[in-house]
């Protein structure tokens, strides 16, 4: 009997861990245009200056930043963040004046305020 509670509690809460859902935000601090790819899909139609991605359910992803303006370069990152919470990275440029992703902060999606009205918000797409 106690084995039986203990694989049904197991079940339960590697549901509950599984089931989190993920939200990755990417915005340019200087107002650059972009697109972002997602381990090799391109997540948003548009170029955007702020893009929210919702529905992720790994761990770590291969992000690849490609501005509007060709001129600017594009950013390769592989990212990692915990499931269950809002991740946002900022686009900004360091000190040799390149562009880079930036981690910025992170919080649990149960304590998020509505989506901001300019804010581009996607469902996570697998496929093109």
């Amino acid at each position: 009997m106690k084995s039986i509670i203990i694989i049904l509690g197991v079940v339960i809460l590697s549901n509950y861990c599984m089931s989190q859902e993920t939200s990755l935000v990417f915005y340019s601090q200087n107002g650059e245009q972009f697109y972002v790819v997602l381990n090799g899909i391109q997540q948003n139609d548009r170029p955007e200056t702020n893009v929210r991605i919702t529905g992720l359910q790994q761990p770590y992803y291969k992000a690849k930043i490609i501005f509007e303006t060709k001129g600017l370069g594009e950013i390769n990152k592989t990212i990692n963040f915990n499931q269950g919470t809002e991740t946002v990275y900022a686009i900004k440029q360091n000190k040799k004046m390149q562009y880079v992703l930036r981690w910025q902060s992170e919080t649990p999606i149960q304590r998020l305020p509505a989506p901001a009205p300019n804010q581009h918000v996607i469902v996570y797409h697998a496929t093109p």
